[in-house]
């Protein structure tokens, strides 16, 4: 097979300039470009690992990246991160003289505050959103009969250096991965009581769809699901995929595995935004399935997940079952997945399902209850998606 995909780890500004960019989001190749190079100008200037308590015990001001109705709106559970901080938004008065800031999504809504960033010389740290998100995702907030409430987040992640989905920085979440720290027995005990609690409830990223077994289940047969993501995303682009790269993948599922029922997943956003596999006809025999049905019972009723980098294969581990990556998710190259990248010594220890969960749920995410807006325990958290589900289905009825 012809060069399949090129490392990405510390060459992404490189590759992202050969990919074609049609987007408005992107600009242009030559844009992100160097909207990245700026990006990681400002982060490199942090320690790999920030002490993020210690952090917010010292700053008296927090200057965060966004605009006021920015954070009251999309990223409405934002503010509780920052119960002891006063709060500076972008722009505001104030704002220049911060201790410390956070910058929430790095894509090209961010150019002109990190250009601000910059120019100051001033500390500036990564918020990004967990694996356990929201009820609904944010494509829905069109409907303006949804409460705003259901787009709320539970849990974020703080990081002196990088987003997870951004390889082309070692972000302190996977250099934490890759250290000598092991986790107890009791910690470990607690990373599978929980990892079974997600599963159990069928939790996801998203928790709006209901819990049935979905319509391509063919229990006496192997099948195959191939992960599709929303087109030129953000953090797929990042990671230097393009149109090719998913078909080359889809084609590795079918070669791979004869006589095998081969399923690609439409992502949940499919509605507002194009996806890889909705721009091109699929093979003879490869089932399209846009099945409303949880991504649990989904990942249930397979027995090999391929994806590229979508929180669809970290979940398809916390189900025990065979996962490729084609990119790199956060989750690959610490040998519990099937990887077609190389990453050498970035990551080159073993971690078990349990400590991978310890490192990113356990150690590294910080929960909000989107009803009391303080933070919680991941448990609460838990409850809340769980309750919140039954709750939207019930006002907006079972899709079909």
């Amino acid at each position: 097979m012809e060069q399949f995909i090129k490392t990405m780890l510390g060459r992404s500004v490189s590759l992202v300039r050969r990919m074609a960019f049609g987007q408005s989001e992107y600009r242009s190749a030559a844009f992100l470009a160097s909207h990245m190079k700026l990006f990681k100008r400002i982060v490199l200037r942090n320690p790999q690992h920030v002490d993020f308590d210690a952090l917010l015990t010292r700053a008296k001001r927090v200057g965060l990246l966004v605009p006021r109705d920015g954070a009251t709106s999309y990223w409405q559970n934002l503010v509780p991160l920052f119960p002891n901080n006063e709060l500076v938004f972008l722009d505001e008065p104030g704002w220049g003289r911060a201790d410390a800031y956070f910058v929430v999504g790095i894509g090209h809504n961010a150019r002109h505050a990190l250009e601000k960033i910059d120019a100051m010389n001033a500390p500036c740290y990564v918020v990004e959103e967990t694996f356990l998100k929201s009820v609904a995702p944010g494509a829905m907030g069109k409907d303006a009969k949804i409460p705003l409430g259901y787009f709320k987040s539970v849990a974020y992640i703080m990081d002196a250096r990088s987003p997870a989905f951004f390889s082309g920085i070692r972000s302190q979440l996977e250099h934490d991965i890759d250290s000598s720290y092991e986790i107890s027995a009791a910690e470990r005990a607690a990373a599978r009581r929980l990892i079974e609690r997600i599963v159990s409830n069928h939790l996801s990223k998203y928790n709006c769809q209901p819990v049935r077994i979905p319509r391509f289940s063919r229990p006496a047969s192997r099948t195959v699901l191939v992960i599709d993501q929303a087109y030129r995303d953000f953090s797929v682009a990042l990671s230097g995929a393009d149109d090719s790269v998913f078909m080359q993948m889809l084609q590795c599922a079918i070669d791979e595995n004869p006589g095998a029922q081969i399923v690609v997943r439409q992502h949940i956003d499919k509605v507002s935004r194009e996806t890889y596999f909705s721009r091109a006809p699929l093979p003879a025999g490869v089932i399209l399935s846009n099945d409303p049905s949880d991504a649990i019972s989904v990942l249930m009723a397979s027995d090999a997940v391929y994806t590229f980098s979508s929180t669809m294969g970290w979940e398809a581990l916390m189900c025990g079952r065979e996962v490729h990556t084609f990119g790199a998710p956060i989750y690959a190259g610490w040998g519990l997945t099937r990887d077609r990248q190389k990453f050498g010594m970035r990551r080159s220890r073993a971690r078990s399902l349990e400590e991978l969960f310890h490192f990113i749920y356990m150690r590294g995410a910080r929960f909000i209850d989107p009803e009391s807006s303080r933070p919680c325990t991941i448990d609460r958290a838990i409850d809340y998606l769980v309750d919140g589900r039954e709750r939207f289905l019930r006002e907006f009825g079972q899709p079909v």
